[in-house]
């Protein structure tokens, strides 16, 4: 049965997973009651999986055990509300029949700490971000919308932000983490400006906060080989994400 949330305890059972992170981070940045975000549990017997649909983007995370029954109302579920993209796991995607547009890992970091972070950065130039990340070759569509999106996110303490500067107070690097769900976290948006690239400036602030994250840390591989690249710093594959666009 799939049914609407209409409050957080609803996704409290949820497990701790990549996708459920950024279900949750978004059910708690932008509650139950705005137009352009809803929140769906997935129930089959006593296993419980998750959907967010926010701006025609659905997240999915769906449990590997669930039967045939609950597979198919959630493809007919998806065929409903028609989203303008999708993205889950590869064997979520498989069992929906999704057609894979792009995919790459995920990697989970081994090595946590988990002490209690209260430091939010929260006076940050939004445009410096923008423009680097741009720059790097994120598509984050444009500056008023990723301006509404992260800023709200990090006031609410559902993302995190790590900068770094030259000697001329200039942004040459940043990390973040994207979404803070109830029981794990995502670390997305890593950049470095070109001239700085080979100094391990990157990967000093994804392992600080991973390191220092109050929860399990996951991260979503752009490409590939970045598996590589992260395995170095304490990263362990654990699956693969995709997207059907």
């Amino acid at each position: 049965m799939i049914e609407r949330c209409t409050g957080i305890s609803r996704l409290y059972d949820l497990p701790c997973d990549p996708f459920c992170s950024k279900i949750t981070a978004l059910a708690l940045t932008y509650g139950f009651d705005v137009g352009f975000a809803s929140f769906y549990i997935i129930k089959n017997k006593s296993i419980t999986g998750a959907l967010s649909l926010l701006d025609g983007h659905v997240n999915i995370f769906f449990p590997e055990k669930a039967d045939d029954e609950i597979t198919d109302e959630l493809k007919s579920f998806l065929s409903f509300i028609s989203p303008s993209s999708i993205s889950t796991d590869k064997l979520t995607a498989k069992r929906l029949n999704l057609k894979i547009s792009d995919e790459s890992y995920i990697v989970k970091y081994e090595n946590p700490v988990f002490e209690e972070n209260n430091e939010y950065s929260i006076d940050v130039n939004y445009k410096d971000v923008y423009t680097l990340l741009v720059n790097s070759g994120f598509e984050l569509g444009g500056y008023n919308d990723f301006l509404s999106d992260f800023a709200l996110r990090i006031n609410k303490r559902t993302a995190n932000i790590s900068l770094l500067f030259n000697e001329k107070n200039e942004l040459i690097s940043t990390a973040s983490q994207t979404f803070i769900g109830l029981k794990s976290a995502v670390i997305g948006c890593v950049a470095t400006d070109y001239r700085y690239r080979g100094k391990g400036l990157a990967s000093k602030l994804v392992e600080s906060l991973a390191q220092n994250s109050e929860k399990p840390v996951y991260i979503f591989c752009r490409e590939d080989s970045l598996a590589a690249f992260y395995g170095k710093i304490g990263f362990k594959i654990t699956g693969r994400w995709c997207t059907q666009i």
